[in-house]
């Protein structure tokens, strides 16, 4: 049985799969920029989803990471801080296999304790009250929900991870392989 499938978890499991892909997390760039940045930039640097700021050097990186694959193996962006339709935009998506990962369907009780069942301090909701879980649980909400939105309208692969994580894990793959060989 896979433990709790999660982004980044995710992300190495296909990393193990696929060896010679690059792998990158976003958040490390993300916290990167930020641990650099004056502290009057730190808010407006957050409000990537607003203004767009971060899915642009995301962008940015993933094409010069594109154009270096001289070996054309890929990459891994883990995060979810690329909206579909700043990514609809990007010149490469012919040589760019995109999933998007959610929790579908489920409403903020049934994320709360999904959250809850596999929190250990490794996660970085250890240290959460109850309650400042469930307002980052809203907030994650909103945002999966307009996701989803955004993968129908844009023609993105989505993938609800809460159900059966072997599954989710074997569906991934597929689609990957599918993307290689066409």
């Amino acid at each position: 049985m896979l433990e709790e499938l999660g982004k980044s978890t995710l992300s190495r499991k296909i990393k193990d799969k696929f060896p010679k892909y690059n792998l990158i997390h976003a958040d490390a760039i993300r916290n990167g920029i930020i641990n650099n940045l004056d502290e009057k930039y730190i808010e407006n640097f957050l409000n990537y989803q607003e203004n767009g700021f971060f899915q642009k050097v995301l962008l940015d990186f993933l094409d010069v990471q594109t154009k270096q694959d001289s070996n054309k193996y890929g990459t891994i962006l883990e995060g979810v801080q690329i909206l579909p339709s700043i990514l609809s935009k990007y010149p490469n998506l012919d040589k760019t296999i995109v999933v998007y990962l959610g929790h579908g369907n489920l409403n903020e009780d049934e994320i709360f304790k999904i959250v809850r069942a596999y929190d250990n301090e490794t996660e970085w909701t250890y240290n959460k009250t109850d309650e400042e879980l469930r307002d980052e649980i809203k907030w994650f909400y909103e945002k999966n929900q307009f996701l989803l939105e955004e993968c129908k309208k844009y023609g993105f692969k989505y993938i609800d991870t809460h159900e059966n994580r072997e599954q989710v894990l074997n569906e991934v793959f597929y689609h990957i392989c599918k993307e290689i060989e066409d």
